[in-house]
């Protein structure tokens, strides 16, 4: 099971994420994908989904996995959280370890955990019906 914490970047929009910059978590969620899934790879994957419009990410043969990335991409809009973007940062958590992802003008850099980290969001349990994925979002 990965995890992935999304940060919104308050002090860069749109530059290259620097160390002083403060970051705000935006969106968390949990899901199963394959084990050699790389980070990077699930942080691109995520870059897409809160990027794309969510109409496009279930095509004309639906099935459980573009389904159940529709309902991330849709419960992240509906929190009229805006666009994951240059500066912004991804931490993506296994079992075995975090791995923290700053977005690039082209692709993702690996950084080390970053210092102006703030509190914002809420641990919800795992969303009922078995699903495998988890939001986690600021409560009202």
């Amino acid at each position: 099971m990965f995890h992935v914490t999304v940060y919104h970047n308050t002090d860069g929009l749109f530059t290259a994420f620097r160390r002083e910059h403060h970051l705000l978590p935006a969106f968390a969620f949990s899901r199963a994908m394959p084990h050699d899934t790389t980070a990077e790879q699930l942080a691109e994957w995520t870059f897409c989904l809160f990027n794309a419009d969510p109409d496009t990410l279930v095509g004309s043969h639906p099935t459980a996995d573009t389904a159940s990335a529709f309902l991330i991409a849709c419960r992240y809009r509906l929190q009229r959280l805006r666009s994951l973007s240059v500066g912004d940062v991804v931490q993506v958590s296994t079992a075995t370890g975090a791995c923290w992802l700053a977005c690039d003008g082209l692709g993702w850099c690996v950084i080390a955990p970053p210092p102006n980290v703030h509190a914002g969001l809420t641990d919800r349990p795992v969303l009922p019906g078995g699903s495998d994925q988890r939001d986690t979002e600021p409560l009202p």
